[in-house]
C-alpha cells in the first residue's frame, strides 16, 4: 500500500479518536547506525512533534464543530420558545372561552373569581400564584 494512503488512513483514525502513535521503523534503523545517529533521532523527534501538533489541531477543529452545533441548537430552541409561550396562552384563552360557554353564570362567577380577576386573564396564571 502507498505510504501516503497509510498516512491518510492514520490521520483519519486519529481524528475519530482511535489514536495511534506514529511508527518509524526506517528512522529507528537509521538511528542505530553510527553515521546517521543524530539525523535519525532528529527525524524521530520531528515525527513526534508533527504528530502532537496534528492531534492538537484536530482536537481544536472538532471542538469548534461541536460548539457550533450546540450554539445552533440553543438558538433554535430560544427562537421557538416565544412562539410556544404565545401558542400556550392562546390555547388557554380558547379553553377559557369554551368553558365560559358551557357553564352557567353562577359557576362562571366562581370560576373567574378563583382563577382570574377579569375574563381572558387566564393566560397570566403562568406567571402568577393563586394567592388573593
Amino acid at each position: 500500500m502507498n505510504a501516503n494512503v497509510v498516512f491518510a488512513i492514520t490521520s483519519y483514525r486519529n481524528s475519530i479518536s482511535d489514536i495511534q502513535v506514529p511508527k518509524y521503523p526506517f528512522w529507528t534503523k537509521v538511528a542505530q547506525l553510527e553515521q546517521g545517529k543524530y539525523y535519525g533521532y532528529f527525524m524521530i523527534a520531528c515525527i513526534w512533534c508533527i504528530w502532537l501538533v496534528n492531534q492538537f489541531f484536530i482536537t481544536i477543529i472538532l471542538l469548534n464543530f461541536l460548539i457550533a452545533i450546540i450554539v445552533q441548537s440553543y438558538e433554535s430552541v430560544m427562537s421557538k420558545s416565544i412562539i410556544n409561550i404565545y401558542s400556550t396562552k392562546a390555547a388557554w384563552n380558547r379553553d377559557y372561552r369554551i368553558i365560559k360557554t358551557w357553564l352557567s353564570d353562577k359557576v362562571l362567577y366562581l370560576f373567574t373569581r378563583l382563577l382570574a380577576r377579569k375574563p381572558f386573564e387566564v393566560f397570566l396564571l403562568s406567571a402568577q400564584t393563586f394567592t388573593d
